[in-house]
């Protein structure tokens, strides 16, 4: 069975759905997340507020689940491009970054 996120099942992965993710790992530029499935994505610094970021990992940490919106798909590779930018204004995070 297909697990289903946010009313989205992971094999109807498009541009603009929600997804949770896993964050896996950082970078000086972003973040990288696992889905439950055989993708993997980047949020990029850019994606993650309208505010200055200055250290990712005073944010977040590694197995934190994100909800994200996918912004662009790389099928044969399976990555996906993110933002968390929508879900960071509606939250108190966004008042620390």
């Amino acid at each position: 069975m297909l697990k289903c996120i946010h009313g989205v099942y992971m094999s109807e992965i498009k541009v603009n759905k929600i997804v949770v993710g896993e964050i896996t790992g950082f970078t000086k530029y972003g973040i990288f997340v696992k889905l439950d499935n055989d993708y993997t994505g980047m949020i990029h610094i850019s994606e993650i507020s309208d505010n200055y970021v200055e250290d990712i990992e005073k944010l977040f940490v590694i197995g934190e689940s994100l909800d994200c919106r996918i912004m662009a798909i790389d099928e044969e590779k399976k990555q996906l491009k993110l933002t968390i930018k929508e879900f960071n204004k509606r939250n108190k995070r966004n008042k620390t970054l």
